[in-house]
């Protein structure tokens, strides 16, 4: 049996050594956001009819992953 490395998964590429330090120095989004005075809001509408959407399910069918179409 041969093993050869998977070219989907390098693991160079996985997960970074280290945090440059020009990442610690950059301000957060959110942050940034607030100090600006920007209100974030979510969507209410799109909130509700996914909420109604989910309790109309029954658990088993929820848990079985069986959506209907």
């Amino acid at each position: 049996m041969l093993y050869v490395e998977s070219p989907s998964r390098l693991a160079a590429t996985a997960v970074p050594k280290y945090r440059p330090d020009c990442a610690a120095a950059a301000p957060r989004v959110l942050a940034a956001a607030l100090a600006v005075g920007i209100i974030i809001t979510a969507p209410v509408a799109a909130a509700v009819a996914t909420t109604a959407a989910i309790a109309s399910l029954t658990r088993s069918v929820r848990l079985r992953g069986v959506w209907a179409a």
